[in-house]
């Protein structure tokens, strides 16, 4: 019996190793061609799968086959997202040194235009202040007079040229400090283009009389040497209106009623020139300069200033771009600075001979009349209020003071 049972369930020697060549083959092919990274055991009729011969050795080798397949795919996974990583960061790497390099480039050009517009702006000062030294050294400009009474005048002395050209450059420094007061909030928003230009306006002329004309020596051609200060100021208003700078366009659109920097070159270009031409005519001689710019800064400056946040209801029926409110402030700007000017020029600095025969309730008077004449003038469509206001102002001071 045990015979029997030993030949009918045991197979034989051949049978066994061909058993075994077969389970070998098997994970042998499928290690080594494995089909969607999955491992296939060899499986029998008996419904099992052989993995190993009787050797527990054998089954742990098998077992390694079995996990080699997902570990090779694994790192080939992970070797693409390491490679797609890297050539991302590379993109990335070339991207913005490509847009820090243009970066630098646009900086480096605007600086280069800055420079170069200001070396403009440096130099033609520097070579006109020295000329006016020059002359004025060869007593080509005519000094100061012997006395208050008198027509004899004195040379121009090595000492009033010194004076009177720190006079020049300190009136340039204040004069760019004001404009960067207004034109920095401008730039950054927290001041509206037409208030900065308007305060600019308003302000200029009279702190430049008020503080710069008394800096200035007894000299009569002194004023030579003060009018370098709003031609300066033209000049730059003219590289900001036609160049790139973008320094100068700050002061150009800080000076333009809606932002647009070309604006610079019409009524803030219009009013440097009166003023040039206002201190070469008049300087402290008489009271026809003080009135036709205190006029045309402070009365046509707060007109705007005042209309546009008061006279939206109250417009006049003529008139409809200008307002009641606009007017009066007009009226009182103009009085009240010219005749404080006139004050201030006169009594306290003694830059300016008052008429003697004027008192001083006649000459608050007619400062009044003039410009009550000058607020109508500005209601009406005649051009530019930078130069009909003035004009105005300027012909009726010299006929009535």
């Amino acid at each position: 019996n045990a015979f029997f049972i030993t030949l009918l369930f045991s197979p034989s020697i051949a049978d066994r190793a061909a058993f075994s060549s077969k389970v070998n083959q098997r994970i042998k092919q499928t290690t080594t061609h494995p089909e969607n990274g999955q491992v296939a055991g060899t499986t029998f009729g008996n419904g099992q799968t052989a993995i190993s011969s009787s050797s527990s050795s054998v089954s742990l080798k098998n077992n390694n086959y079995i996990q080699q397949p997902i570990i090779l795919r694994d790192n080939h996974h992970h070797q693409q997202q390491q490679q797609k990583t890297k050539q991302q960061q590379q993109s990335s790497t070339t991207f913005l040194s490509a847009k820090n390099q243009n970066a630098e480039e646009s900086k480096s050009s605007s600086t280069a235009t800055i420079t170069k517009s200001r070396k403009t702006i440096i130099y033609t000062a520097a070579l006109t202040l020295l000329t006016m030294c020059t002359a004025a050294h060869f007593h080509l400009l005519r000094g100061p007079p012997l006395d208050s009474t008198s027509d004899i005048l004195l040379p121009y002395s090595d000492a009033l040229i010194v004076r009177d050209a720190c006079a020049t450059i300190t009136c340039a420094i204040l004069g760019y400090i004001l404009t960067k007061v207004f034109t920095i909030p401008a730039r950054d928003g927290r001041l509206e283009p037409r208030d900065s230009r308007k305060l600019i306006h308003t302000l200029s002329a009279p702190l430049f009389m008020c503080v710069g004309w008394p800096l200035f020596s007894n000299a009569v051609d002194a004023r030579y040497f003060a009018v370098l200060v709003p031609l300066l100021n033209a000049l730059r208003i003219v590289i900001a209106g036609s160049s790139d700078d973008s320094d100068e366009k700050e002061l150009a659109s800080a000076l333009s009623r809606s932002g647009d920097f070309k604006e610079a070159l019409g009524g803030p270009f219009v009013y440097v020139i009166i003023l040039s031409i206002a201190t070469i005519l008049f300087w402290r001689d008489n009271l026809v300069g003080v009135v036709a710019l205190s006029t045309m800064a402070a009365g046509d400056g707060l007109a705007d200033l005042m209309g546009r946040r008061f006279g939206k209801n109250n417009k006049w029926f003529f008139s409809p771009k200008k307002s009641i409110a606009g007017t009066i402030a007009f009226f009182l700007a103009s009085t009240l600075c010219s005749v404080g000017l006139s004050l201030w020029l006169g009594n306290v600095v003694g830059a300016i001979s008052i008429v003697p025969t004027l008192e001083m309730r006649a000459l608050i008077g007619r400062i009044a009349l003039i410009s009550a004449i000058c607020a109508f003038v500005e209601l009406l469509p005649l051009g530019d209020d930078n130069w009909t206001v003035p004009a105005s102002a300027g012909l009726l001071s010299f006929l009535l003071l």
